[in-house]
């Protein structure tokens, strides 16, 4: 529940001060594939692409434009959010 009601407020702040960015919506949508994603009865991993970091706008609200591949699973029964690292 403290990740919910974070972010939530995080939501509702941004909504007060009309900042609506495409980094905030971007924010949104991990968030909401995130809470869906753990909701489901699914535990084979998914794969999101983001056009900035989400793990560290989550973890510091720092949007720094890099292209991310984000990966939903389970490891020993924990929900665990990761970067995917892509070699060129």
């Amino acid at each position: 529940m403290p990740e919910i009601y974070e972010m939530v407020n995080f939501i509702f702040m941004q909504e007060l001060e009309e900042r609506y960015t495409e980094e905030f919506y971007q924010f949104y949508i991990c968030e909401k594939e995130l809470l869906n994603y753990s909701n489901t009865r699914e535990k084979k991993p998914v794969y999101y692409h983001f056009p900035f970091d989400v793990i560290l706008a989550r973890k510091s609200g720092q949007f720094i434009l890099k292209e991310n591949i984000i990966r939903f699973g389970y490891e020993n029964h924990k929900l665990r959010v990761s970067r995917v690292r892509v070699e060129v």
